[in-house]
């Protein structure tokens, strides 16, 4: 094996090796300021059709596969079948090669090569593959975890990580010094009392996710180290504003869960005579090792050992080293010679060492001396830092170094720091790793049983941890997610190899992987990269199928939901009531054709016109990596609902939204007119928000707006912009759930509406809720409910709604108290049981279709002064089935309906959108509405000042001109404001008139017997 390492120090590539598992109280410093990764469906379906993608395809990625950074644009893994380089000899040929390879593909950088420096090559002979991590810099600024990370199999790329970052804008002329920035961290750090050392300061840019994005903050990266606490700290010092942005301690500490027990690994174990190997013998004039079975050969009748041997050196902090002397060629170590901390952890170490050297020869800790500190004075903890360090018993806690699992896994911390040839030592990860060396030592799922007095073990690796749902800001829980898919893996090549066999392959799978320096999400690709035989990823790798199973319960499968079948979708938005139907394309593909074949694969489309009610369901054809269908066409203002599925042969099954009939994507059929749209990007959009039942604790009242932050089944990011609203969007520091037993609304601003009562309500949604027996998500209009989440029963009750992506929603409805003005509502009522994320809402729009009712409508009417007419004017409604308009009046109020009032105009057989001009000879002061009627005897519904009605003048009234009030005048045109009456007689005929279809007659009306004449007499002023 060989390794170069490019002369860097930037603090990404390797930390210092003082690394373990979890800090002391009080001083823990977080994670690393690494991003949590998600793949969402929506957005990996637009990325992977984006221009530099497809051109790279068609180019020399055919057959590639790739995972998008939803924030960045560029691939986060991509790979496939091999594409040769030019030269592989050594690193500089390699670089020349990837280079002139990224030049023919502009695209998929996204920033200048010249951002890019090679800072570490590693070849590993064994499996003929060079890893290479290019860093980024912006304007010679490093940016954390930026950069190209490309691995190269006999001489072919097989696998490309692109971390680059084509958006930044950052200010990079620090405002800080750097020992402003070091006193910074110091007193805002956990130890501010502490003597620390400085260990360096420089600059990098961190990347921080701001909105549905990121921000670029110029930082001192600040390195120091304390004694008292234990700590070798990183912080990073915004270098603008002084702000500790993150804080992460590289001693890691390990310190207690538990679970099962085991014998010869913990103090309740029985004692067993196991063999010393590698210590040191010695006789006063010479001194030897003892071999692997602890054997020596050394002429003498007395001799002496220490557990100081070619590997382990054992230190006993508490007290005198032990010291056993001998007589004879036998001997054996008690309790009376050393602390039982010394001999078990001595033991301990030489046989976790002992399994690495099987597996990875090459590894420099695996024949390196390593110190074994124990007895340290204090309790219930045990951490790496080059050395492994163990506590005493004390509390509730055993001695630590007497704990198998433990020392397995506090030495292996330091192997995965050793194994790396690429990426980055995670703290995460490494937790995992060490666990996995601990199960890989003992064969059970329960880490370091016994490791509290009570026989508690410290966790367990075979409960499915899930990412991204389980990630959270501890690294030990992180490190179960990557723990238990290997776990799985192991159990599952133990079924199809037989238990002697698969040991060899997990162990090797294991040690393999971790030298590409994962993440956790990175961990798939990792460990097909360990079991490729062939340098060509395109066809699959010997265990992939046996990989796949057990990495994909734990949400590890190429980061993406659905499993080994994927499909891809760029929903329908709303469709013409034109054409013959409505075309559906989907992108599919199959993650391993080598576990699950695809020459049978079906697609299906389902589809429902009646609100979900019943669903229909044609085939979708596959051309290529397409499956097209054809959704019927349907009648206008029809809202259609539909999702996908597919299957292989082999019964692997794919479905997106996942929730299907439950969760549906929809569109709506016809023309729309828009009468209002946030999308919460100025601001909160005037919404307002309210407990309604539930007692009032903090976050009780969890509406938010803001950016999600993927918690709780939320999304982290927007639909459109940064912004929603949302039930608790996970900032200060809730966890992204709603709460039980709580009823919460959200209220959106009054909506002018008029003159239209048929309504549609979209909005983009990213809705969790339990099943609607249980919890209830509403959206009200007017307080009345237009949808709620579905429902089952008690005997079901588990049919939870839970989006996977922004859908667009869509409900029609009506204005039911026809008065212009629309109040909308979103609410959730919880009950005591279960929580989920609740409501994700953007891009709010309330639109008017063109339905018979609506196309009646009319918005310009005006009665004016016409001296010495009334004047009428108005558009005809846009409706083609427009059969006749009548105009009434009445002196009180305005008219509520053709038939409230008297009728002072009829006219028949007219244009749809024709502007209009009436002259009544009227000396009346009054309230007019105009009316339209359709063929099926439609009606407008509604009167709206400044639409369809208007107040009339009264000659000889100084000052008043009768002018109606325009739109803008009637505010948010609510009608009139004296109460109805009852509908006047109307005995106005329908016979057609003369002339141009106009007519008009008398009619007998109420208001005559004030002794008022009204005259009824019509200028007509239109063209015929």
């Amino acid at each position: 094996m060989r390794f170069v390492l490019i002369p860097f120090s930037l603090f990404l590539l390797f930390p210092a090796d003082s690394l373990a598992i979890r800090s002391d109280p009080g001083v823990s410093g977080g994670l690393e300021p690494g991003r949590v990764m998600r793949f969402h469906p929506g957005p990996q379906a637009r990325l992977l059709q984006q221009q530099a993608w497809q051109d790279f395809l068609a180019a020399e990625g055919a057959g590639w596969n790739a995972r998008f950074d939803q924030r960045t644009g560029r691939p986060f893994w991509a790979w496939g079948p091999p594409i040769p380089l030019d030269r592989a000899q050594d690193a500089t040929e390699l670089e020349a090669s990837l280079r002139s390879l990224l030049r023919r593909n502009p695209g998929l950088l996204g920033v200048p090569q010249g951002n890019l420096q090679l800072v570490q090559a590693g070849y590993l002979e064994r499996k003929g593959t060079w890893y290479l991590n290019f860093q980024e810099y912006y304007d010679g600024i490093p940016v954390y975890d930026g950069g190209l990370r490309a691995f190269v199999r006999n001489g072919a790329l097989v696998l490309l990580g692109l971390r680059t970052h084509p958006r930044i804008e950052a200010d990079i002329s620090p405002v800080l010094s750097a020992e402003t920035a070091l006193e910074t961290a110091i007193e805002l750090g956990p130890a501010p009392m502490a003597s620390h050392s400085p260990l360096g300061e420089s600059l990098v840019l961190l990347p921080r996710v701001q909105g549905s994005g990121l921000a670029y903050d110029l930082c001192w990266e600040v390195r120091t180290e304390t004694a008292k606490p234990r700590g070798r700290w990183v912080a990073w010092v915004d270098a603008h504003t002084g702000i500790l942005r993150n804080l992460h301690n590289e001693v890691l500490f390990s310190e207690g869960w538990v679970q099962a027990e085991h014998h010869e690994r913990h103090p309740a174990s029985d004692m067993v005579v196991s063999p010393i190997p590698y210590a040191n013998v010695y006789n006063g004039e010479s001194s030897t090792y003892t071999d692997a079975d602890g054997w020596f050969d050394l002429e003498g009748e007395e001799f002496r050992s220490e557990l100081a041997g070619l590997y382990v050196d054992v230190d006993n902090i508490e007290g005198t080293d032990g010291l056993l002397s001998f007589a004879g060629d036998e001997a054996t170590w008690t309790e009376e010679d050393a602390t039982m901390a010394e001999i078990d952890s001595y033991v301990f170490i030489e046989q976790v060492r002992d399994w690495a050297h099987t597996y990875a020869p090459e590894v420099a800790i695996t024949t390196a001396n390593i110190h074994s500190r124990v007895n340290i004075d204090s309790t219930c903890n045990a951490y790496y830092d080059g050395n492994v360090n163990f506590f005493l018993a004390g509390g509730p806690c055993n001695n630590t170094g007497e704990i198998a699992d433990v020392n397995y896994h506090e030495w292996c911390h330091g192997f995965h720091w050793y194994s790396l040839e690429s990426g980055v030592y995670d703290s995460s990860t490494s937790e995992g790793v060490s666990d996995c060396c601990a199960f890989l030592l003992t064969g059970d799922s329960e880490i370091a049983p016994y490791f509290y007095t009570t026989g508690e073990s410290l966790r367990e690796v075979e409960t499915d941890m899930v990412y991204p749902d389980d990630y959270s800001g501890e690294s030990h829980s992180n490190g179960l997610i990557v723990a238990g898919a290997v776990w799985d893996l192991w159990q599952i090549l133990q079924a199809s190899l037989g238990e002697s066999d698969s040991y060899p392959v997990i162990s090797q799978l294991f040690v393999d992987a971790i030298k590409y320096g994962f993440t956790i999400p990175e961990a798939y690709q990792a460990f097909l990269l360990a079991d490729d035989d062939n340098g060509d990823l395109g066809d699959g790798t010997p265990h992939q199928c046996e990989i796949i199973q057990a990495f994909l319960p734990h949400g590890l499968v190429d980061g993406m939901e659905g499993g080994v079948l994927q499909l891809y979708h760029v929903p329908l938005e709303n469709q013409p009531a034109t054409g013959d139907g409505y075309l559906v394309q989907a992108t599919w593909e199959n993650l391993a054709p080598e576990c699950y074949t695809d020459d049978q694969l079906q697609g299906t489309i389902l589809y429902s016109t009646d609100g979900g009610e019943t669903w229909s369901s044609l085939a979708m054809e596959p051309e290529g990596d397409l499956l097209l269908g054809t959704i019927p066409a349907m009648d206008a203002n029809t809202i259609v609902h539909y999702y996908l599925e597919a299957s292989l042969t082999d019964g692997m099954t794919s479905k997106i939204p996942g929730g299907g009939s439950i969760t549906p994507f929809s569109f709506y059929v016809g023309e729309l007119q828009e009468l209002y749209r946030d999308d919460f990007e100025t601001d909160d959009g005037g919404y307002t928000h309210e407990l309604l039942v539930g007692e009032d604790l903090p976050g009780a009242d969890d509406w938010q707006w803001g950016t999600p932050l993927g918690l709780g089944g939320d999304p982290d990011y927007a639909y459109s912009g940064d912004y929603v609203w949302g039930n608790d969007l996970g900032a200060d520091d809730y966890n992204g759930e709603y709460q039980n037993d709580r009823h919460n609304r959200l209220l959106s601003p009054t909506i002018s509406i008029a003159p239209y009562p048929d309504l549609v309500l979209q909005y983009r949604r990213w809705l969790t809720v339990e099943d609607g027996f249980y919890d209830q998500a509403l959206v009200m209009a007017e307080g009345g409910e237009i949808w709620a989440n579905h429902a089952t029963s008690f005997a079901i009750g588990d049919e939870n709604t839970e989006d996977d992506r922004w859908v667009l929603a869509t409900h029609a409805f009506q204005d039911a108290n026809l008065d212009g003005l629309l109040d909308l509502s979103w609410e959730l009522v919880s009950d005591g049981g279960l929580t989920f994320g609740g409501w994700n809402i953007d891009d709010v729009a309330v639109l008017a279709p063109d339905t018979p009712l609506n196309m009646l409508a009319i918005t310009d009417f005006v009665a004016s002064d016409g001296e010495p007419e009334l004047l009428l004017t108005w558009t005809n409604p846009p409706s083609q089935d427009l059969e006749l308009l009548r105009v009434v009046m009445r002196t009180d109020r305005f008219p509520e309906s053709p038939e409230d009032g008297d009728q002072v105009l009829q006219v028949e057989s007219t244009l749809p959108d024709e502007a209009m001009e009436e002259a009544l000879d009227l000396e009346l002061d009054g309230y007019f509405a105009i009316f339209a009627k359709d063929s099926s005897d439609n009606w407008t519904e509604g009167v709206f000042q400044g639409f369809n009605a208007d107040q009339g003048w009264s000659q000889g009234v100084a000052g008043d001109t009768g002018s109606g009030a325009t739109q803008e005048d009637s505010g948010n045109s609510q009608t009139g404001d004296t109460p109805a009456t009852e509908p006047g007689d109307d005995s106005s005929s329908d016979e057609p008139g003369t002339g141009c279809g106009c007519s008009a007659g008398p009619a007998p009306l109420p208001v005559l017997m004030t002794g008022l004449a009204l005259l009824v007499t019509a200028t007509r002023r239109r063209r015929c």
